[in-house]
Parts: C-alpha cells; structure tokens; sequence
C-alpha cells in the first residue's frame, strides 16, 4: 500500500477519547493500530506522526493504588492520582491535541480510558474506601481538572452489554486476582449511568462498537481484524461529518504476521 501522506488525511490534530468497560477492548484497538503501521511505512510509536497514544494506569493498578492510599492512609489520594494519569492525559490533550495553531501536526491523538472514566467509575465505585472527608476532598480536587479539559473531536465508545465476556476477557490476562462478576455488572451499570451522559452532552461524534459480539473473538485473526475495520468504517463516517473526509480506504485483511498482537 505504501506510505500514505498525512495531508491526504486529516488536516489538523483531533483529539480522540477510547471509552469503554475493562475488557472491552481497549488495549486491543490501540495495539492493533500500532500493529498496523504499515500504513505509515512502518514507523515505531516513538516516531509515528499519525497515531499518539497515552498509556494511563491500568485499571487493576488503578485499583491497588487506590487500596494502598487508603491502607497507608494517604490524606489526599487525588493529588496521588494528579501526578500519573491527570497530569499525562492534561499533557496530551492541551499540549497536543489542542495545541497552538501551527505547532501540532495533523493527526489522531488517543487517549484510553479517560479522566472521566477515573472520577466517575473507578473512584466512585470505590468510595467505600475512602472516609467521607476523603473523598469529598477527591471530589474538590479532581472537578477542576475535568472543568479544564476541553472537549475531543471524537469518541470511540467500546460497549459490551455481556459482562461475562468482559470477565473472561480480563482473566485471561493474567491478572492473578480475580474480580467477582457483580464488579462487572456494577461497571456496565456505572458506565450506562454517568459516562454515557456525558458523552450525549459533550455533543461530537461518537463511534460505538459493542464488542461483547462473536465477531469479535479478539483471540483470532478474523476478529481482531473485524475490530480494526469496523472502527476505520465508523472514523470515516465521522470525520466527513466533521468536515474533514478520512482517506478512501478499500478493505485489506491485516497481514498475519501484525495481527495476533494482543496475545504476545
């Protein structure tokens, strides 16, 4: 396919929010897009010009260090928090993402799991954690920094309406600990209820894939391949209604040699 020029792609930095359940996909998506750099001749994430990422506290650590603030007891687990995830993505997305005109180039910046889904899933499910104090500190402390991001361009919205598959998903990585499935359900139902609105009042496009499907069997080559394609499709659509066409693109099964790269 050769290299692809970014001026044939988009014309200005789009910031991009990768939302979804723990095992829902996430970390698949954006290892597939680094997989397939083909694209854009092959480069390293280090160089790639096209796709940024940030690479946020996975939920299982975000879990043990809420755990180890409050059994240390740490007065103030949000400043802990501020100095990894908070200050990274605040990074990417005003420094980059919205960067100064002519000083970001053109491109996808990705961030996975948002601030949002920290504040209002994975802290607040662990409120019991903390004492009231200590989380109506959290509170003080972290809504400000929300306040303070502006919006993405875009949203890819990754849902899984079977908890199950996300349990199974997630122990197959190896984690050791295994979380009941009622921490699951209780995560489908927090997404539904506070990042799903959110998402509707922010008002942009949103790419929704509900990934809990056969069709994506992240475990083979077909299904990882779907996943990617199925994303390229949604991206497409909106960009044009961004008013920005993404590139014509026909479609090409992944080479197996980039595919199977969730596994490794």
């Amino acid at each position: 396919m050769g290299v692809i020029s970014i001026s044939d792609l988009v014309n200005r930095p789009y910031f991009v929010y990768i939302v979804g359940e723990m095992g829902s996909g996430k970390t698949t998506f954006l290892d597939l897009l680094d997989a397939y750099q083909v694209w854009l001749g092959n480069l390293g994430l280090e160089d790639n010009i096209f796709f940024t990422f940030t690479e946020p506290l996975p939920e299982k650590k975000l879990w043990d260090r809420y755990k180890e603030c409050k059994n240390s007891q740490i007065r103030d687990p949000s400043i802990y928090m501020a100095q990894s995830h908070f200050a990274k993505q605040k990074r990417t997305i005003i420094d980059k993402a919205a960067g100064l005109e002519g000083e970001r180039k053109p491109g996808f910046y990705f961030v996975d799991r948002s601030l949002q889904e920290d504040f209002y899933v994975f802290a607040k499910g662990l409120e019991n954690l903390f004492t009231g104090k200590t989380y109506a500190r959290y509170v003080e402390e972290t809504e400000p920094v929300l306040n303070s991001l502006p919006s993405p361009d875009l949203v890819v919205r990754l849902r899984v309406e079977r908890p199950e598959v996300s349990q199974k998903r997630v122990e197959g990585r190896g984690w050791g600990e295994k979380l009941p499935l009622s921490r699951y359900h209780k995560m489908a139902e927090d997404y539904q209820r506070y990042i799903d609105p959110w998402i509707e009042h922010i008002e942009v496009p949103v790419i929704s894939i509900r990934t809990d499907l056969p069709q994506f069997d992240f475990d083979t080559a077909a299904g990882q391949s779907y996943f990617l394609w199925t994303f390229l499709a949604g991206i497409r659509s909106a960009t044009d209604s961004l008013g920005q066409p993404f590139w014509k693109l026909p479609y090409t099964p992944l080479p197996q040699e980039k595919i199977m790269v969730a596994k490794q």
